[in-house]
């Protein structure tokens, strides 16, 4: 039977405490991956490394071990997150990993939210609560406006113009005591301008990723790197390479008002994800929902998170998915015009609701019957 649980796996290498990175700062001196076939997570023109294959033994296990050892995914389920800004579920039990995200050229600027002194809190409070936690690193510029600079942000990147940040918060990721996951330049492949490091050139990209991969494990060799798209037809592209990827994250998020608009009826969840789980499945990673994201009527809400349910109790649909992170807050970026700003929050008591859902899921399974689901608005 499948558990909704967060496994650790035994950290086999030793804290890296004040080690400074010796990493190739020119992108020509870069390991090289090419855009080969992906054959079981591996790009054909990758380089073996014995260290990088132990660990992607260690991102399961199959027992919970002290929160000072390796983080991991759980081997035979789905751990469920979020990201909660207005402490909904500070004192959730059932929640099992804690997402933040950070800004990382504010880390030093006290008048931002996402300053390193609030950073720590989250970690320290993410440990107090026994849970994971993933931190995402959004890469954005020096420019009065955040956006702007994008042409050299990677280039910068790569002549070690970032290196303090990356030391910074890769310092506070190697301190924490539990698993941790480290999300670095999510959305790459989506062309807008929300981001200055998304839809830019995909060599430039991956170069970045796999300097910014290479320097933070200096600091932080506990941890699992994610590579994390929107989910696009054309995000192989920005692949960096199995050796620079723990897991692999997507976005999804269900709109309702926007779908039946767009596309002439509103999708459901096997629909919306399914296209993208098949454009990940080939790289052979354990697979996340990074960000999950539901508005629209009862009825269409409590579709999506039954089908959900659904695929995670029966664990055969989605083999790879091993972590669902709920994004618990209105859409800050303004972004979708005469629709409004989609308000994705959940209610208290969600997570509880969804494992009693997915036990009971479980439980029609094995008597060969079926009944009515937990509605969850």
């Amino acid at each position: 039977m499948r558990k909704t649980i967060l496994l650790l796996a035994i950290l086999t290498t030793a804290a890296c405490s004040g080690v400074t990175p010796q990493t190739n700062r020119q992108t020509k001196n870069m390991t090289p991956v090419s855009n080969g076939t992906v054959v079981a997570g591996r790009s054909s023109g990758e380089l073996a490394n014995p260290d990088l294959a132990q660990r992607d033994r260690l991102i399961f296990s199959s027992q919970r071990e002290p929160v000072s050892y390796q983080p991991a995914l759980p081997k035979d389920g789905v751990v469920l997150g979020i990201y909660d800004p207005h402490h909904t579920f500070a004192d959730d039990g059932d929640v099992g990993l804690q997402h933040i995200y950070v800004y990382w050229q504010a880390l030093d600027q006290p008048k931002f939210k996402e300053d390193l002194a609030t950073v720590r809190s989250q970690l320290r409070d993410a440990q107090d609560h026994h849970r994971g936690m993933m931190v995402t690193v959004e890469p954005y510029t020096r420019a009065a406006n955040w956006r702007d600079g994008g042409r050299h942000l990677f280039s910068d990147i790569l002549d070690g113009g970032f290196d303090h940040e990356i030391k910074t918060i890769c310092t506070e990721v190697g301190a924490f005591k539990g698993p941790i996951l480290v999300r670095w330049g999510h959305e790459m492949e989506h062309s807008s301008s929300r981001y200055p490091w998304a839809g830019r050139d995909p060599e430039d990209f991956k170069n970045a990723f796999r300097y910014f991969v290479e320097t933070c494990r200096a600091y932080a060799p506990n941890a699992a790197y994610v590579w994390s798209p929107d989910g696009q037809e054309n995000l192989a592209d920005y692949y960096p390479g199995g050796a620079y990827v723990d897991v692999v994250g997507l976005s999804l998020y269900g709109f309702e008002g926007l779908e039946e608009s767009k596309l002439g009826h509103a999708r459901d969840f096997a629909e919306a994800f399914g296209e993208r789980y098949g454009r990940v499945a080939s790289f052979g990673k354990p697979v996340m929902i990074a960000e999950l994201g539901v508005t629209g009527g009862q009825d269409y809400r409590n579709g999506w998170f039954k089908d959900l349910f659904r695929a995670v109790a029966a664990g055969t649909m989605y083999p790879l998915l091993h972590a669902v992170v709920y994004f618990n807050d209105m859409e800050p970026c303004h972004c979708y015009g005469f629709y409004g700003d989609p308000d994705w929050r959940i209610p208290a008591g969600w997570f509880t609701a969804a494992k009693q859902d997915m036990a009971d899921h479980r439980q029609e399974a094995a008597a060969g019957s079926s009944s009515q689901p937990v509605g969850i608005q």
